[in-house]
């Protein structure tokens, strides 16, 4: 009867051991894992921030402040789109094209103390 018990003493020890090792393998598992995943997380964060970086450059050259003056220079289109657009100069604006339409869906009002057309 003793034997029994000391086999079971035993066998208990044995498979706790077994359980505990296990278990910190799984811990020390998860913990190089999760390196892992916040490393790919940071490479990608580095990518994003490159890439903001190289179109806040390309910006830099299109758009250009310098003190109260606004220029935005560029090969390609430029749109500017709104519910409500509004171009206000306080002495001179000027609008020039080779090619200039002015629509309107509703009435198109051309005001002016003189207006010119041709």
């Amino acid at each position: 009867m003793k034997k029994n018990i000391i086999m079971i003493i035993v066998f208990l020890v044995i498979c706790t051991t077994i359980l505990l090792s296990a278990g910190l393998q799984k811990v020390q598992l998860q913990q190089t894992i999760q390196p892992k995943k916040f490393n790919t997380e940071l490479i990608g964060l580095r990518t994003k921030v490159n890439q903001l970086e190289k179109e806040l450059e390309i910006l830099k050259k299109v758009i250009k402040i310098n003190g109260s003056n606004l220029d935005i220079n560029t090969v390609g289109n430029i749109k500017i789109q709104g519910a409500r657009v509004s171009v206000e100069a306080a002495t001179t604006a000027q609008l020039k094209g080779s090619r200039v339409t002015v629509q309107a869906s509703g009435v198109n009002t051309i005001q002016g103390t003189l207006v010119k057309i041709n």
